[in-house]
């Protein structure tokens, strides 16, 4: 599926996944951020908007770190799925994303 099909032009940038990267532990990893309701998981009208970041490849604790996050380009816009599986390899695809983009600016520095 092509962008273009997964991200159509008229939902508000507002709500939309981002490739971002987060500084935890001494240094800068990819990542991949969601800004916005959560319509997979609460579709109601007073749902809460929020702000989620997957980092891949890190398994650790953040509580009490101050860590940074950067937004960097944008991914596609958030939208309903059909199950957690489909959300899941949405944000998985999103953090490989961020991975290839982050090594190919480091690549032409």
């Amino acid at each position: 599926m092509s962008n273009a099909e997964i991200c159509p032009k008229k939902t508000p940038k507002r709500c939309r996944k981002v490739l971002t990267r987060i500084y935890l532990d001494g240094q800068w990893r990819p990542a991949a951020t969601g800004i916005g309701k959560r319509p997979t998981v609460d579709s109601s009208e007073n749902a809460a908007v929020t702000c989620e970041t997957f980092v891949p490849d890190f398994s650790g604790n953040v509580y009490g770190q101050q860590p940074v996050l950067e937004f960097h380009k944008y991914f596609c816009p958030v939208r309903k799925f059909n199950s957690m599986d489909e959300l899941a390899a949405l944000i998985h695809h999103a953090a490989d994303e961020s991975k290839a983009y982050f090594a190919a600016l480091n690549g032409a520095k």
